[in-house]
């Protein structure tokens, strides 16, 4: 499904300021009809944006998952932050000559794209368009912290809970997800996002599945018990994710 085309969109955007949605939605349907006629599909694993190098574009993620993710000399890898569809991402494009981070395809996925002058120029000319970019900035930036919340203070049982319903919760709204969604992350990539070793990872993964409370089976993702992994999840959660779960 296409988010864009999404009936239940009014929902995408419930934990903001009200009286702004209507200049989301509306700025997010004008800046991906701009984007439209630059579509363009990446196979697993492909290198969108590459990190250290100049990149001119600012892409909308129509189907599929992208990660931000930053190799060390060693060659350890982490994931910072997570994109699913109906997410703008590369928006560091219109400010920074080179990129920080790569961006990888997690799975296939479709993107459309504008050159960051023209979105740039849209966004001085449609102030809505210029709101739906510094709502995603904004959104990803309240991610990024509770995420730092996580990886400092949380265990891997609260780690994992976390990321599973912050998955789940925007999937939903997008329209992908129902009562299990697709999760394209090897074990290897959710140690990664999760900043725990791929040994540890399995072992929580099935104590949780042992409970009943999440299950992984075949590249898809279960929440058994949606109360039981929102307890676990909630001290690492802040306000808008703990309410996000009820409101879904």
């Amino acid at each position: 499904m296409d988010p864009r085309f999404n009936p239940a969109a009014s929902t995408k955007f419930p934990l903001h300021r009200p009286e702004l949605l209507e200049n989301l939605q509306r700025g997010e349907a004008a800046l991906t009809k701009a984007m439209a006629p630059n579509a363009k599909a990446f196979g697993r694993g492909a290198k969108i944006i590459e990190e250290g190098e100049p990149h001119c574009y600012v892409y909308w993620l129509r189907t599929g998952w992208v990660a931000r993710t930053r190799q060390l000399p060693d060659e350890r890898n982490q994931i910072i932050a997570v994109f699913l569809p109906g997410d703008f991402f590369g928006v560091k494009s219109i400010f920074l000559a080179r990129q920080p981070d790569a961006l990888e395809a997690l799975s296939a996925v479709t993107v459309e794209f504008l050159d960051h002058r023209q979105v740039l120029k849209l966004s001085r000319d449609d102030p809505d368009i210029a709101a739906r970019l510094w709502w995603q900035v904004c959104e990803d930036q309240r991610r990024l912290h509770t995420w730092v919340a996580g990886l400092g203070r949380g265990n891997a049982e609260e780690r994992i809970a976390a990321m599973a319903l912050d998955f789940r919760v925007r999937l939903r709204r997008a329209g992908f997800a129902g009562e299990s969604f697709r999760l394209p992350m090897t074990q290897q990539q959710m140690a990664d996002y999760l900043g725990l070793t791929i040994v540890h990872v399995n072992r929580v993964l099935k104590r949780l599945r042992d409970t009943d409370a999440i299950s992984v089976s075949k590249g898809r993702m279960m929440i058994r018990n949606i109360q039981a992994v929102e307890q676990l999840a909630r001290a690492i959660q802040d306000v808008f994710d703990r309410n996000a779960v009820r409101l879904d």
